[in-house]
């Protein structure tokens, strides 16, 4: 799944801590909208704590990047799915 990096965000550096710090590896973009996007994949053997965590990493590196959001959000709305199924 394609997600554009938010305003001031670059989404290489998302890639990059997602990578280093949180242990979850995601992809960038391509040719004129690398940096500019990232990318989930969501193929092949997934499972809801997967999800979960790649969730719960994405908002700590965007909020290391300086992104402000209501931390916590995300993971919540991806738990609340999950229990609904």
């Amino acid at each position: 799944t394609s997600v554009v990096a938010p305003e001031g965000i670059n989404g290489d550096k998302v890639n990059k801590i997602m990578k280093d710090k949180h242990g979850v590896v995601i992809a960038g973009g391509q040719g004129h909208i690398k940096g500019k996007i990232f990318r989930i994949g969501h193929l092949g053997y997934v499972d809801k704590l997967d999800i979960i965590m790649t969730f719960s990493a994405l908002e700590m590196t965007l909020a290391e990047l300086g992104y402000e959001f209501d931390h916590g959000v995300s993971v919540k709305a991806v738990q609340k799915f999950f229990m609904s199924k």
